[in-house]
C-alpha cells in the first residue's frame, strides 16, 4: 500500500485513494483533517459566490450565498433518463423550508411551509413508533380537504380539532379561563 504520487498538497497512493492535505488519505478522496469552514468548495466566482462544505468542531456545514435568491435544494434524479430533477425540499438563504413546494415567496412569516396532495401535506410527530400528533388534512362531509389536528395517547384518539367536522377532548376535563378544571367543561368568569 505504498504512495505512486505524493508532494507537499496532494498524495496518490497506490490503492487509488487520494489525499488533499494528508499524505495518507484513507478513502478514495481524502481532505485531510483539518478544521475548515470552506473546506471544499463545489463553485467559486474568487469572491463571495461561493457553495460547498466546510468543517467546524463537532459539525459539518454545507453553505451557499446569502443573498435573497439563493436557497440549497434536495431532491431526486429520474431513473429513467437520469438527468431529470425533482425537487422534494428547498431552504431559502433567509432560513424558511418548503416541503413539497419551490415557492417560498411572500413566505417571509412562515418558517416551514408544507404542501402536497390531500393527506400529503401533514406533520406527524411519533415516540417510540406510536403517532402522538398529526396535523394535517382530512376529508371534508363534501369530500375537501380540511385542517385537522389530532392528539393521541397510546394509539387512542384523545382530542381531535377538525375544521369541517366534530372536534372533541377525550382525554379528562376541559377547563376555559383556568387550569384545573374539576368537571368534564368548566368555564370560569
Amino acid at each position: 500500500n505504498g504512495t505512486a504520487w505524493n508532494s507537499n498538497a496532494i498524495s496518490i497512493k497506490n490503492d487509488n485513494n487520494v489525499g488533499i492535505g494528508t499524505t495518507s488519505p484513507n478513502a478514495l478522496l481524502s481532505l485531510g483533517n483539518a478544521i475548515n469552514a470552506r473546506k471544499l468548495l463545489l463553485y467559486d466566482d474568487n469572491n463571495n459566490f461561493k457553495y460547498g462544505f466546510g468543517i467546524q468542531s463537532n459539525e459539518l456545514r454545507q453553505f451557499f450565498p446569502n443573498s435573497a435568491t439563493s436557497r440549497m435544494v434536495i431532491g431526486t434524479i429520474s431513473d429513467s433518463d437520469g438527468t431529470t430533477f425533482s425537487e422534494k425540499i428547498r431552504i431559502s438563504s433567509n432560513g424558511n423550508v418548503g416541503i413539497g413546494t419551490t415557492d417560498l415567496t411572500g413566505q417571509s412569516d412562515r418558517r416551514l411551509v408544507l404542501d402536497g396532495t390531500f393527506g400529503t401535506a401533514s406533520i406527524e410527530i411519533k415516540k417510540e413508533g406510536d403517532r402522538i400528533i398529526y396535523f394535517g388534512t382530512g376529508s371534508g362531509s363534501s369530500g375537501q380537504d380540511v385542517p385537522l389536528l389530532l392528539f393521541y395517547d397510546g394509539g387512542v384518539i384523545k382530542s381531535q380539532i377538525d375544521s369541517a367536522g366534530n372536534s372533541f377532548f377525550n382525554g379528562g376535563n376541559v377547563g376555559i379561563g383556568t387550569t384545573s378544571p374539576t368537571t368534564n367543561l368548566e368555564i370560569f368568569d
